[in-house]
C-alpha cells in the first residue's frame, strides 16, 4: 500500500497526487518495475485514468447500467482495501 500525506489544509487531491513519490518514480523510471503483469493500483476520483491508476467513472448522469454496476464493484473493493489497512 502506497499512503502519501504531507499538505496542511486544502489541496486538490490531483496535486497531491502528482507531486507524490509514487507519480514520480512511475513516471521516471519504467513502469514495469513497479506494476508488473497488467497490476494497476486505485485512485480516487479526481485522479487521472491511467494504464496503471483506474477510478470508478465519473458519474454526470448518463453512466448505463453495466457502468454503475462497475462502480460499485469498484467501490466495494476499494472500500476492502482500505479497511485492510486502517
Amino acid at each position: 500500500m502506497f499512503c502519501y500525506a504531507g499538505y496542511p489544509g486544502f489541496v486538490e487531491d490531483l496535486r497531491v497526487f502528482r507531486n507524490s513519490d509514487l507519480w514520480n518514480c512511475v513516471n521516471q523510471r519504467n513502469l514495469l518495475s513497479f506494476f508488473h503483469n497488467q497490476e494497476f493500483t486505485i485512485g480516487d476520483k479526481a485522479y487521472l485514468i491511467l494504464g496503471w491508476c483506474l477510478t470508478a467513472y465519473k458519474d454526470n448522469g448518463h453512466l448505463t447500467e453495466l457502468l454503475h454496476w462497475m462502480n460499485t464493484i469498484f467501490k466495494q473493493n476499494k472500500n476492502e482495501y482500505i479497511q485492510q489497512y486502517i
